[in-house]
């Protein structure tokens, strides 16, 4: 699975999870380290960078996201298992959801649960 495929995949399904929610796919190749999508719930505003297989992510990206305070890398690695992480400054962090040998909705619960925080 490609990380365009990927993206959307997980997008869609947070539309249909958040129906109340604002749910953007991010594209902009003139920016260097945007994230990939946000999403916007009760105001306030989750910040994704996905990342499929090896793909590594970038100091850049990784320092975007730590300014954004709410900034999450999601890395799939197969179809049942994937991690996510909060960026902060300096690094990705430490992984704080894991998903090994879980389901794509698990994954999705994981996420809206993310959003949901205050």
């Amino acid at each position: 699975m490609t990380e365009s495929q990927f993206s959307a995949k997980l997008l869609r399904a947070l539309r249909q999870r958040m129906p109340s929610a604002v749910v953007w796919k991010l594209s902009d190749r003139f920016v260097t380290g945007m994230p990939d999508a946000v999403v916007i719930y009760d105001g306030i505003a989750s910040w994704f960078e996905f990342k499929v297989g090896v793909n590594q992510v970038t100091k850049i990206q990784i320092e975007t996201l730590a300014r954004l305070k709410r900034g999450y890398l999601l890395r799939y690695i197969s179809k049942d298992s994937w991690e996510i992480t909060k960026a902060v400054k300096g690094n990705p962090g430490s992984p704080f959801y894991f998903g090994y040998g879980q389901t794509m909705d698990e994954l999705i619960w994981c996420l809206e649960n993310i959003c949901k925080q205050p």
